[in-house]
């Protein structure tokens, strides 16, 4: 059996949930808001919109941490808001994707090949393909339906024989034609 690590989008998805968390935050805080702070509560709400537009600008650039922004996002909804439930939800929610984060594999042994993501995994059997190629970190899985699924490989992970992974897939494939 053989198993690969692809490469891992983590850094993609926090960027995406974060995104949406604040633009959630800057949405409840216009909406929420109280007679005496209403210019607060839409300065909040436009910091926390220009904050979900350059989201992917602030973790590259500034490096700065997923939860300390995500924390900041709740303070600033606490004030506009004065729920600490509001808050806590947040916080909760930026919390929850890493609870449910799976490492992406893919596995290849006699049966089956089989994908493991963040959203699911999914199953093939040997005789879906037509071609299975391993080469230059990239994994290959070429359907018989004209399905084309490359996986960048993680390089740092486990050394794999190129040409014995290659032979073995040649052999089971050839051995489902049969």
């Amino acid at each position: 059996m053989y198993v690969f690590k692809i490469k891992d989008k983590n850094a993609a998805i926090d960027i995406v949930v974060t995104r949406a968390l604040f633009a959630l935050a800057a949405v409840i805080a216009l909406f929420y808001r109280t007679d005496s702070s209403f210019f607060i509560n839409i300065i909040i709400a436009i910091l926390l919109f220009f904050a979900a537009v350059f989201t992917n600008l602030i973790f590259n650039r500034f490096r700065f941490n997923k939860f300390l922004l995500v924390s900041f996002a709740a303070i600033l909804l606490f004030i506009a808001t004065h729920s600490i439930g509001f808050a806590l939800v947040l916080i909760a929610y930026s919390l929850m994707v890493h609870f449910f984060y799976k490492e992406p594999i893919v596995e290849v042994n006699l049966q089956q090949i089989i994908i493991t993501r963040m959203i699911g995994t999914t199953k093939y059997n040997w005789d879906e393909f037509e071609n299975i190629i391993f080469k230059d970190n990239l994994l290959s899985l070429d359907f018989k339906n004209n399905k084309l699924i490359q996986l960048e490989i993680d390089e740092g992970w486990e050394e794999i024989n190129v040409e014995l992974f290659n032979e073995f897939c040649k052999k089971n494939l050839e051995d489902n034609r049969q």
